[in-house]
């Protein structure tokens, strides 16, 4: 996506959350290397829709950053309301 090229890839993993299926590319379920040969197949048929997805890349890319935010920032801030949410305090003023 980043490098402008059409994707087609095989929706394992976090694939799927980054890639939107007939948008910004083509997904093939895993290990159907027929499908993968249609999709291929399919795209270098249609000139249309692979200027479209060379065209999304600027979005798909926006897309991507957008997840890989996310991710970080759940991975930045997990630990503390883990931490937050076994603290205990110290002081006989918050005990009851």
């Amino acid at each position: 996506m980043v490098a402008g090229n059409a994707v087609i890839a095989s929706g394992t993993g976090g694939v799927a959350d980054v890639l939107a299926d007939g948008e910004t590319g083509m997904l093939f379920p895993p290990e159907d290397f027929a499908a993968l040969s249609k999709a291929m197949s399919d795209l270098a048929a249609d000139g249309d829709r692979l200027a479209f997805y060379k065209k999304d890349v600027l979005l798909a890319r926006a897309q991507l950053l957008e997840v890989l935010k996310d991710k970080r920032k759940a991975e930045v801030t997990a630990p503390v309301y883990t931490a937050t949410n076994e603290w205990t305090p110290v002081s006989p003023a918050f005990r009851r």
